[in-house]
């Protein structure tokens, strides 16, 4: 049986999987390097190379993945539930630390628990950014259609998309009337409205992902230009926008206490 290539890269023979060295903690990627010192085509590896093409076979049942021709590469849904997961997940780290509990329960410094409780932890995290499973599976159905997801609902976990007016939630069928709107009368929707802007699709992603974005170039009624955070509230039976100057970052050539 030929193995399956790995994901995004043609087939290669003697390639050598260098994981450690994309992992952010120094410890553990020395560790990582360290377990394969002398392993042909290792080189601070996750996984075997016997495990991995069972991990990419399945996230291509999934529709995470597809085969082109000799590479593997990554399907709409895969990218949105990359672009769904926090930073701190999408690295190998994560999975470095369980193989590295794995290690001291065998050499007896640690017990299952321990593997247990940091497996639930984390996933707990994945789970209060990405929202249920429902809302993978919905954006995969929402596919179809043809318009953009921009993130997931904070209120029912479904996928946001795209429409010409605004960003609505997925699940309006099933009674979730959560909608961002692009332009509107009050508040920082007024705003960016009189300095001739209106929520774009790369806004609403971050609005949904951290409830704020940094819009640049707005105008006061005197004409000058300034910055701000444009905050999104959403109070169950509307969804807000207001501006916030906190913690604004430094503009490049001034000092703070200096103007």
């Amino acid at each position: 049986m030929k193995r399956r290539p790995r994901a995004g890269i043609p087939r290669r023979r003697g390639r050598r999987h260098e994981h450690g060295k994309i992992c952010a903690d120094p410890q553990i990627k020395a560790t990582l390097i360290r377990k394969d010192d002398g392993k042909e085509g290792e080189s601070g590896s996750i996984g075997t190379g016997a495990t991995r093409p069972a991990i990419i076979e399945g996230l291509v049942k999934r529709g995470f993945l597809r085969e082109e021709g000799k590479y593997v590469i990554s399907t709409e849904l895969g990218r949105q539930f990359y672009r769904a997961l926090p930073d701190e997940i999408k690295k190998p780290d994560v999975t470095a630390e369980w193989w590295l509990i794995q290690e001291n329960i065998k050499d007896g410094k640690a017990v299952p628990d321990d593997l247990f409780k940091k497996v639930l932890e984390d996933f707990e995290t994945v789970r209060r950014a990405v929202g249920t499973s429902r809302a993978v599976s919905a954006a995969a159905a929402d596919k179809s259609v043809g318009r953009k997801t921009v993130g997931v609902c904070p209120r029912c976990g479904k996928p946001v998309v795209e429409g010409s007016k605004g960003f609505g939630c997925s699940g309006y069928k099933d009674g979730c009337g959560f909608v961002l709107w692009m332009t509107g009368k009050y508040g920082a929707h007024k705003v960016l409205g009189d300095s001739g802007k209106k929520v774009t699709s790369a806004m609403a992603e971050k609005l949904l992902s951290k409830g704020k974005v940094l819009v640049k170039g707005l105008t006061s009624a005197k004409g000058t230009k300034y910055d701000a955070w444009v905050c999104m509230e959403d109070t169950g039976r509307g969804v807000f926008l207001k501006l916030s100057f906190d913690d604004l970052p430094q503009k490049k050539g001034k000092k703070r206490g200096t103007n």
